[in-house]
């Protein structure tokens, strides 16, 4: 679904905002094994939002062209021609699938297999000492024996990481040397509230039984973990 406003309200401003709701569905966007047989993992318990599934996207710019309010020459020559920009863009988290590197499947080898779900226990925690206030809760998560041969009861990504919103502010002037010829002076600020954007919690448990101590953590910030 997408909706888009575009719309001049009068001489001084233009407002453009658009909106997209979507979902990716697949049944292996990062998480499969080779010659697995299919009754150890089976693809309709793998069907679930895809990696990249980004929900509701929303992004907005204004434009205002600032009014010169004095008549004296002097003060309208220093103020004439300035105009503002706005950009604020907003997205909803994607799925982090959570894992463990055993060989639960029995495939002799560790394999990329899910852990079992604890029933009543919650999926996160908030905590304040660490990046972005919230954790993945590790006490949710029961590591099947090796050799289970079987996935867990936990779906895949079914957990996600943050969402990701920004204010970028653009201040412009327009110079007129001569009617054919004009210059641009510009100045812009990008996440002018400086709002830290996170990139997805790490999703493994460990491997061969051993923890991975940054399960359910940011380690990164959102724009260093773009196409890792």
């Amino acid at each position: 679904l997408q909706a888009q406003f575009n719309r001049r309200l009068n001489t001084s401003i233009q407002v453009l905002a658009s909106y997209t709701w979507s979902h990716s569905i697949d049944t292996a966007s990062s998480d499969s094994a080779a010659f697995a047989p299919g009754a150890v993992i089976d693809p309709k318990t793998d069907r679930a939002a895809s990696d990249f599934d980004v929900r509701h996207s929303f992004n907005s710019a204004i434009s205002y062209n600032i009014p010169t309010f004095s008549k004296a020459p002097f003060v309208e020559q220093l103020i004439r021609n300035w105009s503002i920009d706005s950009v604020f863009a907003l997205r909803t988290a994607t799925p982090v699938n959570v894992f463990t590197t055993t060989d639960v499947l029995g495939l002799g080898v560790p394999s990329v297999s899910r852990p079992d779900r604890i029933p009543g226990v919650p999926l996160y925690i908030d905590d304040p000492t660490v990046a972005g206030g919230k954790r993945f809760n590790r006490a949710a998560f029961f590591i099947p024996p090796a050799n289970a041969k079987r996935q867990g009861s936990l779906g895949r990504n079914v957990l996600r990481g943050f969402n990701v919103h920004q204010l970028d502010f653009a201040l412009r002037r327009q110079l007129k040397i001569k009617e054919t010829l004009r210059v641009q002076l510009k100045g812009e600020i990008f996440n002018i509230f400086n709002h830290p954007n996170f990139s997805d919690p790490d999703g493994s448990l460990g491997t061969d039984g051993v923890p991975n101590t940054f399960f359910g953590l940011t380690t990164s910030m959102f724009g260093r973990s773009l196409g890792a």
